[in-house]
C-alpha cells in the first residue's frame, strides 16, 4: 500500500495549491446559493399547498449542496482526458500498480481536495455570518442533536467514495470514446439534476420519490444534506448507510470490469 499512500498524498497536496480557484469558487457559490434561497422563498410565499419540507430545512439543504458541490461527480478528470488525446495514457499501463485502484485514489483526492477548500469558509459564511447580518431566515441552521453530526459526518465519508467510484467508471469510458466532453456534459446533467443539486429531490412528484430514494446519486448530496437538517429520521440513517455502500461497490466493481475490458482494446493516440 506503500505507492498507494504516498501518491495520495503527493496529488492531495498538489492539488491544494489552487487556492485562487478555491475562493472564486466560494464567492461564486454564497451568490449561487442567496439566488437559490430567494427563488425558493418565493416559491414558498406563492403557493398554498403544503410544502415537502420546512423552510429553514430547505434553506440548510440548499446551503449544504453549495458547500460540498465540489464533491460531487459532475466531470471527468482533465487530466486523463489530455492523456487520453495526446498518447501518454500508455505510461500508465507500464506502472507496476494496480490500474483501477491508482486512479480510484486519483478521483478521490481530486474530489476530497476541491471539497475541502470550499466547504468550512461555505458553513462559516451560512451558519455564522448570515445571521450576524440579519438574514437569520436564510442562514443554515445547525442541529441541536449531537448525535446528527457523527452520523451526517459518516454519510457525507460515503458520499465522497461514491463520488470517486462514479468519477473513476466515467474516467475510464474515455478509452472507448477518447474525448470527455460528451461524458461530462451527460454526467453533468444527470449529477445535477438527481443528486438534488438543482430542486431538492422531495420537491420532485411523489410518484418519483421510490426511485429517487434508490438511485445512486440520492447518496450524494439528499442523503446527506436531509440527515443533517433532520428531513430524514435517525433511525433511518443506516438503512441510507446500506444504500450508499451498494452503489460504491457496485461502480467500483464496473470501474474494474471496465479497466480490465479497456487494457484489452486499448489504441494509443497521439505520441
Amino acid at each position: 500500500m506503500r505507492p498507494y499512500i504516498k501518491f495520495l498524498k503527493t496529488r492531495f497536496q498538489s492539488l491544494l495549491q489552487y487556492r485562487a480557484a478555491a475562493w472564486a469558487g466560494i464567492v461564486c457559490q454564497f451568490f449561487w446559493g442567496i439566488i437559490m434561497i430567494m427563488a425558493l422563498e418565493a416559491f414558498y410565499r406563492s403557493s398554498d399547498r403544503t410544502a415537502p419540507m420546512e423552510l429553514s430545512r430547505a434553506v440548510g439543504y440548499i446551503w449544504l449542496g453549495q458547500a460540498f458541490l465540489g464533491m460531487l461527480p459532475w466531470n471527468i478528470d482533465r487530466d486523463m482526458d489530455r492523456m487520453v488525446r495526446d498518447g501518454s495514457l500508455c505510461y500508465e499501463l507500464l506502472k507496476p500498480l494496480d490500474l483501477h485502484f491508482y486512479w480510484f485514489l486519483r478521483a478521490f483526492s481530486w474530489r476530497f481536495s476541491t471539497m475541502i477548500l470550499r466547504v468550512i469558509p461555505q458553513l462559516i459564511f451560512a451558519a455564522l455570518i448570515l445571521p450576524m447580518l440579519g438574514l437569520g431566515e436564510w442562514a443554515l441552521i445547525l442541529p441541536k442533536n449531537p448525535l446528527v453530526y457523527p452520523l451526517w459526518v459518516v454519510s457525507v465519508f460515503l458520499a465522497l467514495l461514491l463520488s470517486s467510484t462514479i468519477t473513476t467508471a466515467a474516467n475510464i469510458t474515455l478509452i472507448w470514446s477518447v474525448s470527455g466532453s460528451g461524458t461530462s456534459q451527460l454526467l453533468g446533467s444527470f449529477v445535477t439534476l438527481f443528486s438534488g443539486m438543482v430542486v431538492p429531490l422531495p420537491f420532485f412528484p411523489d410518484r418519483w420519490q421510490a426511485f429517487l430514494t434508490f438511485q445512486p446519486f440520492h447518496g450524494l448530496c439528499d442523503g446527506p444534506n436531509r440527515i443533517f437538517t433532520g428531513d430524514i429520521p435517525l433511525s433511518r440513517v443506516p438503512g441510507e448507510w446500506g444504500l450508499q455502500v451498494f452503489w460504491i461497490l457496485f461502480f467500483f466493481l464496473l470501474g474494474r470490469i471496465l479497466t480490465a475490458a479497456g487494457q484489452k482494446h486499448l489504441a494509443v493516440q497521439g505520441g
